[in-house]
């Protein structure tokens, strides 16, 4: 990302507004080890499987 905050800060901040909100976070640089997540969110590491996706958000709705 650029600027001065990573995704996981990003991250972060959203589950600090929408504490009861669940978020799909892809991607193919973010290494779980370099942070964590919010609870409520749900890493997906690109290439990812789309039935995989679709079967994350209906557990969301």
């Amino acid at each position: 990302m650029p600027g001065k905050l990573s995704g996981i800060d990003h991250a972060h901040m959203v589950a600090d507004r929408f504490p009861q909100g669940g978020t799909i976070v892809p991607s193919d640089r973010l290494i779980l080890e370099d942070g964590n997540l919010p609870a409520s969110f749900e890493f997906f590491q690109k290439p990812y499987s789309f039935v995989a996706i679709i079967h994350r958000l209906h557990t969301l709705s």
